[in-house]
């Protein structure tokens, strides 16, 4: 039954990145799973299912922070750009 259960976790999780794909900001889910520990009989072993260890966020912070430069440069360019404007409007009016 646990593999049932770990089985539709996983699909509820696929489900929801489906859902979110276009979603801005959203980072996708992944599902961790383990083996729960195998039982002895005094003669073999047998495996007693699986459970969800964790579910967590696939995030680049690589990605992340390169994405936050970029937009920091592109602001500070932003500013810079309206300053000279200003300027090259008070000159053409003067």
């Amino acid at each position: 039954m646990s593999g049932l259960r770990t089985s539709q976790k996983q699909l509820d999780v696929a489900s929801h990145n489906i859902s979110n794909v276009n979603t801005p900001g959203y980072s996708r889910q992944v599902v961790e799973q383990k083996a729960d520990d195998a039982f002895y009989n005094g003669s073999n072993y047998y495996g007693t299912g699986a459970y969800i260890d964790n579910v967590s966020r696939a995030y680049d912070q690589f990605a992340a922070r390169e994405l936050t430069l970029s937009t920091t440069h592109l602001e500070e360019a932003n500013v810079r750009q309206q300053k000279m404007m200003r300027q090259v409007c008070k000159f053409l009016i003067v």
